[in-house]
């Protein structure tokens, strides 16, 4: 499938039918796209994660739990960048 639609294809389909996929049809689109993406392999045994949609002007929650987090020894992978969307 690489390379056969572009991404703005791709995303006006999600688009288009997110709010009418069924929970088994979003849990099947889920599990097809992780099949062809590449995964990662973390050395820890638990990785968290602090999940965020993103876009709410100055919240800066992510920049304080991160380090707490980590600071307790867990494996916290994040990316971080001055857009209001990460």
């Amino acid at each position: 499938m690489a390379g056969r639609y572009e991404d703005q294809q791709i995303a006006d389909f999600l688009v288009s039918v997110s709010e009418s996929l069924t929970r088994d049809e979003t849990v099947d689109l889920a599990r097809a796209r992780a099949d062809f993406s590449a995964s990662i392999r973390w050395e820890s045994d638990l990785v968290v994660d602090k999940h965020s949609m993103g876009g709410i002007p100055g919240s800066r929650i992510t920049m304080i739990v991160i380090p707490i987090v980590a600071a307790h020894g867990l494996t916290i992978p994040k990316t971080s960048s001055r857009a209001i969307t990460s």
